[in-house]
């Protein structure tokens, strides 16, 4: 077939097969490219992605994709106030977007607060203009809302603790963002 990709010339040169492999494994990814085994890889692990692009036997395309991760809520946990929007903003406000880009992504991001990616057809940047990490605020909402610390760092309110566990995709940058929200 006639095939156009954006930003890349034709050379002319017929191809006469593409295998595709699956490698699960970001690091393996990289590797299996490094040996020669595979020739072109797609969504290695950010740590490799300087090393490669210094490599002179590969070009690195570093471009952003159309996506984006959130943590999803469970309304219908009324007893964490997850059905309260208030709650949910104090959530919001203490999470530090820009810090999970920094350590988990190694800065190949963009923090959002929307639902929409940048680069998605319908994406609002104001809503991402609107969003902020402001752990003090949302210590003094929750605070207003019931949520007091304990002393051991988790808050509570009528005997009921401000803890949850959330379901992750298996994948290091999905577990990384993960880790590192936890501890925030």
């Amino acid at each position: 077939p006639d095939l156009a990709i954006p930003g890349f010339r034709r050379t002319g040169v017929g191809v006469e097969r593409i295998e595709w492999t699956y490698v699960a494994d970001p690091r393996e990814r990289a590797q299996a490219l490094r040996s020669g085994e595979v020739h072109c890889v797609h969504g290695i692990a950010y740590e490799d992605v300087e090393e490669l692009s210094e490599d002179s036997r590969f070009v690195v395309y570093d471009k952003g994709q159309a996506s984006n991760m959130y943590l999803s809520l469970n309304w219908e946990r009324v007893d964490l106030g997850f059905d309260d929007q208030d709650t949910r903003r104090a959530l919001s406000l203490a999470i530090d977007r820009e810090e999970l880009v920094r350590k988990a992504l190694l800065g190949h991001g963009a923090a959002t607060w929307g639902p929409l990616p940048p680069g998605s057809e319908h994406y609002d940047a104001s809503v991402d203009e609107g969003g902020r990490h402001d752990p003090a605020l949302a210590r003094r909402r929750l605070a207003r809302l019931g949520w007091i610390e304990d002393g051991d760092g988790i808050r509570s309110r009528n005997g009921i603790r401000l803890s949850f566990e959330c379901a992750v995709q298996r994948d290091p940058v999905f577990e990384a963002v993960a880790a590192l929200v936890s501890q925030q």
